[in-house]
């Protein structure tokens, strides 16, 4: 996996995104690198856990979570919400459209 991944974002995370200022986008990438160099099935101490369907969770602080797909060379952005928010995309999972960023 690339320790450096592209980071696509489904338009609701996407709108999402652009609230967020710089410090907050780059905790985000550094939390996505980190997954990335840890590999999808390990935990690295990063606040990471898997979900079902192979998404994962990272947290960054107490109130902001990240829901992800991990794919080879690029990660998916699916959430960026709370904890709540999480337990509503889990409970309300989309199926992943393979390649939908191509």
């Amino acid at each position: 996996m690339s320790p450096r991944p592209q980071i696509y974002l489904v338009p609701s995370a996407e709108k999402a995104w652009r609230g967020l200022d710089g410090k907050t986008r780059e905790a985000i990438k550094n939390v996505l690198r980190q997954a990335y160099a840890a590999g999808p099935h390990q935990h690295s101490g990063t606040g990471l856990r898997r979900l079902s369907n192979g998404f994962h969770e990272a947290r960054l602080g107490l109130g902001m979570r990240i829901v992800f797909f991990m794919e080879p060379d690029a990660a998916t952005i699916y959430l960026i919400g709370s904890h709540d928010d999480v337990s509503d995309f889990v409970n309300n999972r989309p199926r992943r459209k393979k390649g939908w960023h191509n």
